[in-house]
């Protein structure tokens, strides 16, 4: 089986392996991904009113591709700052990572407002798949020892916020056997000319839409 098989294979198994009845879509490449696996019921996208992130337009792209229902929310300025207390209180931070915090946490409220208790994220993409921009200068030698660090020291928000908020976090890019399975491709298919998450890119990239699939790693809303 050749090695875009062999990814594509461990990511539908680790889906498979962490259903949830939602996924926060972001219409970036990874939490598309996990969508068109594990066709989950529902998806979110939330979005600052009046910003110019696209997230909701690349959202409603792939939703549409893969027929799943959308449901999103546009909160404001002045209720982000209403949230933010709560959210540095479960999180015990106040840090640079706020913002995208943030976005999970109304992300999760829009779940539970629509009854729905457990929730897919696509965290540990960017890390183990070289997702990041500051990723793509790095020798391939040196990128490969700096995922496998990561591996060992990372933590996300989304399960502090998921414990607070009585939502259950499933995250199949964490699932231990694929972890493994990233861990042991080479840091030359992760970055090619000068794109991170390629060979995530090239294997999917006649299942979602293309304009997914290639889009540039952006912040979360």
């Amino acid at each position: 089986m050749e090695i875009h098989q062999q990814l594509r294979h461990q990511l539908k198994e680790a889906a498979e392996r962490n259903k949830a009845d939602g996924i926060l879509l972001s219409g970036g490449l990874d939490s598309s991904i996990l969508a068109f696996l594990a066709r989950p019921r529902i998806a979110f996208t939330v979005a600052l009113k009046d910003s110019k992130a696209p997230d909701v337009s690349f959202a409603e792209t792939a939703s549409n591709s893969l027929s799943i229902e959308l449901k999103t929310k546009q909160f404001t300025q002045d209720e982000a700052m209403k949230a933010l207390p709560e959210v540095i209180r479960i999180l015990k931070t106040f840090d640079l990572a706020l913002p995208n915090d943030l976005s999970i946490y109304f992300g999760f409220k829009l779940a539970k407002e629509n009854d729905i208790d457990s929730v897919m994220t696509g965290d540990g993409s960017d890390e183990l798949f070289a997702g990041y921009s500051y990723m793509v200068s790095l020798s391939p030698g040196d990128l490969d020892r700096y995922i496998r660090q990561l591996s060992k020291n990372w933590h996300f928000s989304a399960d502090q916020l998921g414990k607070a908020m009585r939502v259950e976090v499933k995250q199949p890019f964490l699932d231990q056997d694929l972890v493994r399975f990233a861990l042991g491709v080479s840091p030359q298919l992760k970055v090619k000319e000068g794109i991170g998450k390629y060979i995530l890119r090239n294997s999917f990239e006649n299942l979602i839409p293309p304009e997914v699939v290639w889009r540039e790693k952006e912040p979360i809303e």
